[in-house]
């Protein structure tokens, strides 16, 4: 590779995810705060927000980077924007997630499934882009349907992988419920 290359892919690497992870990072941290003053106001809460399938969302999410280049052109922006975009969206909940932890520990089995969850979920998301380079999976239809601009065929498939994605993220959210159960103080007063 040369220097030149090299220059490029850290230029197209570092900058959008400097920009993704402050961006992303802080809106994260800001929704983290919030859900904590809901969390305070009802203890239930944080066993509900188990259900939330955000995992789900946010690995097919990307996906839609694909019109980047309809609005950027091919190139470097085009590929720093995807890059922006994947650092930033994956950000958001990860920040929230990692301070709500912190602030609210959950016990080592809920932390096991939460990480079965997300790796499930994103291997429907992995599955989906390997038909990028050839396959008939869901990224290889995705990308012939946007290569002869049939955008009705793309989010037909795209819903399809977020559908599937969503059952996933719900079904081990099931698991995650019904296994935790928040030691609940009792007032001896």
């Amino acid at each position: 590779m040369s220097t030149i290359n090299a220059g490029f892919q850290l230029l197209l690497s570092l900058i959008p995810w400097l920009v993704g992870l402050v961006v992303g990072g802080g809106f994260g941290y800001f929704f983290a705060r919030w859900l904590r003053l809901l969390i305070m106001k009802k203890s239930g809460l944080r066993r509900g927000l188990m259900w939330i399938p955000w995992r789900g969302v946010i690995v097919v999410l990307p996906y839609l980077a694909f019109f980047a280049p309809i609005y950027f052109g091919l190139g470097l922006y085009a590929g720093s924007f995807i890059v922006g975009i994947y650092v930033f969206v994956f950000s958001i909940p990860f920040t929230a997630v990692t301070f709500l932890n912190h602030w609210y520990p959950l016990p080592l089995n809920i932390r096991v499934i939460s990480l079965a969850r997300m790796i499930a979920v994103g291997a429907i998301s992995i599955a989906a882009a390997t038909g990028l380079i050839g396959g008939f999976v869901a990224g290889s239809q995705m990308v012939e349907s946007f290569r002869i601009l049939n955008y009705a065929g793309f989010f037909t498939v795209f819903f399809m992988v977020l559908g599937i994605a969503l059952l996933i993220d719900l079904l081990f959210g099931a698991v995650q419920f019904a296994f935790y159960h928040p030691k609940v103080a009792v007032n001896m007063a």
